[in-house]
């Protein structure tokens, strides 16, 4: 006989009541209470991890959201400062591409001037040769050699230097012929004696003075009249201390008597460079240079060639803009 188990319950009313259970019954009703406990506290538990895992999702999915919105806002400040930048840009491209035409069309104007100015002053600088030459009897198209047509050849290219190129062309040869040319005085001093006949210094006899004699201090420096090539430099007996130069077109210069000669044969001389210094070496009564002109192989009169004054160059000054 299964043992029984009584309940007894009793109200505040105070009625009571009974409850019989036998103990298969009761351990039957705590196992399945046991398990719906069990059960309930499962499904609790795991509705309270579900719970916390929704609230986990839910907070980060709202700070990804709100780093999404930062994000976005982000976006489009560097979007405005883009465009900003873009059209600061644009601008700037613009204001460059019209300052380029304003500078191109200054510089074709100044270049136009530059050309105007050239050429005047080639023009100028020519006529001023032409004056000189024409002032000792050179003639310009006796010197100047024409270009010959023979032995060349060549496809034809047109010229499109504008009309300022056979002025530079001409003027070079000018200033070529005139660097060569024995202008001006190779000391400052007096003119003793000229070219021609006279009366011997030394016996008073008639003779032919082949040059012209130039007083100066001994020791005074002697330059060259013209560019050329030092043909003799030597002790040449009644011209004492001696140099030859010879320069183009058939022209030569002689200086005697100096004290010293600084040149050697062979040496390229350009006008207005030492040659010498004066003396009184050879036939001479006193410290002088003996200067003659040479053309074609006989003496000529320098005189002319003496009276030209060869201009200095004009320093150009440069423009700061």
């Amino acid at each position: 006989m299964n043992d029984l188990f009584h309940f007894i319950i009793a109200k505040d009313n105070g009625k009571i009541f009974r409850i019989q259970l036998s103990k298969r019954t009761l351990y039957i009703t705590i196992a399945s209470a046991s398990i719906l406990l069990s059960i309930f506290g499962i499904a609790t538990f795991s509705s309270l991890g579900l719970w916390t895992s929704n609230r986990y999702m839910d907070n980060k999915l709202s700070k990804l959201e709100n780093r999404l919105g930062q994000v976005q806002k982000q976006l489009s400040v560097v979007s405005q400062k883009s465009k900003s930048k873009e059209l600061q840009l644009t601008q700037q491209l613009s204001f460059l591409k019209e300052e380029k035409a304003e500078q191109t069309e200054t510089f074709k104007a100044e270049r136009e001037e530059l050309i105007s100015t050239t050429i005047s002053d080639l023009k100028e600088r020519s006529k001023l040769i032409e004056d000189i030459m024409g002032g000792i009897g050179i003639k310009i198209n006796k010197i100047i050699p024409k270009s010959s047509r023979e032995n060349s050849g060549g496809p034809y290219i047109a010229n499109t230097d504008g009309a300022y190129t056979p002025l530079i062309l001409q003027a070079e040869k000018y200033v070529q012929i005139l660097r060569t040319l024995p202008l001006g005085r190779p000391i400052p001093g007096k003119i003793t004696s000229r070219y021609g006949p006279r009366a011997d210094p030394l016996n008073s006899k008639a003779a032919f003075h082949s040059g012209v004699d130039i007083r100066g201090r001994r020791g005074d420096k002697i330059i060259a009249t013209g560019d050329g090539i030092v043909e003799k430099a030597f002790y040449n007996g009644g011209y004492g201390n001696y140099v030859l130069i010879s320069h183009k077109n058939g022209y030569k210069t002689a200086y005697g008597h100096m004290k010293k000669f600084l040149v050697r044969k062979g040496d390229k001389i350009q006008r207005g460079q030492t040659i010498g210094l004066v003396g009184n070496s050879g036939r001479s009564t006193g410290p002088h240079l003996h200067y003659e002109v040479i053309l074609n192989r006989k003496t000529i009169n320098p005189s002319k060639y003496l009276a030209i004054k060869i201009p200095k160059k004009k320093r150009k000054v440069a423009h700061v803009r």
